[in-house]
């Protein structure tokens, strides 16, 4: 894949406005943080941002990931490394049904939730008696709007998204 720098603007009117979704607000984190090489580099790559930021990022990794296969899929996935920025981000935005979810998924675990890959892995595969089926149905039965909560926190936070700067994306991702 060919990358090139593709530089992005996320205004305080616009977002106050309601411009962006929720995957535009992110747009800048998307590219630069890595969830594939272990927490210190997550944490690293996270480090120029908020924590709104951070908390957004998480969030929409667990809903896609949930949404795809579960959360035994999100915790078997490198996206597993961001399950405690989710949980934050899910009690900053509001979405307190879905963090009561998510507190139920990690009271299920028995343990604390390894940021490593092959950590959780091992951990699932000695526990098969996890049984995240109920939590599945009810992350997808709950209707709170994850990217009306992230849209509508940064309109009253715009300062916490502002972000001007160049970004390295895909070359298939770049705007015109």
């Amino acid at each position: 894949m060919n990358y090139k720098d593709q530089h992005i603007t996320l205004t305080r009117k616009d977002i106050t406005a309601g411009y962006y979704d929720a995957m535009e607000l992110v747009s800048p984190l998307w590219w630069s943080v890595s969830i594939y090489d272990g927490k210190a580099r997550y944490d690293a790559d996270l480090e120029p941002f908020t924590p709104a930021q951070r908390a957004a990022l998480a969030v929409l990794w667990l809903d896609a990931e949930v949404n795809n296969g579960g959360f035994y899929q999100f915790f078997s996935n490198s996206t597993g490394i961001v399950w405690e920025d989710a949980l934050n981000g899910f009690r900053l935005f509001g979405l307190n049904r879905l963090a009561l979810i998510l507190e139920d998924v990690l009271a299920q675990w028995g343990s604390d939730v390894p940021f490593e890959r092959s950590a959780r892995n091992a951990h699932l595969d000695a526990h098969e008696e996890l049984g995240f089926d109920a939590n599945d149905s009810a992350y997808y039965d709950c209707d709170e709007d994850i990217d009306g909560a992230i849209v509508q926190y940064a309109a009253a936070h715009p300062e916490e998204f502002v972000f001007d700067g160049q970004v390295r994306m895909p070359e298939t991702m770049l705007r015109g």
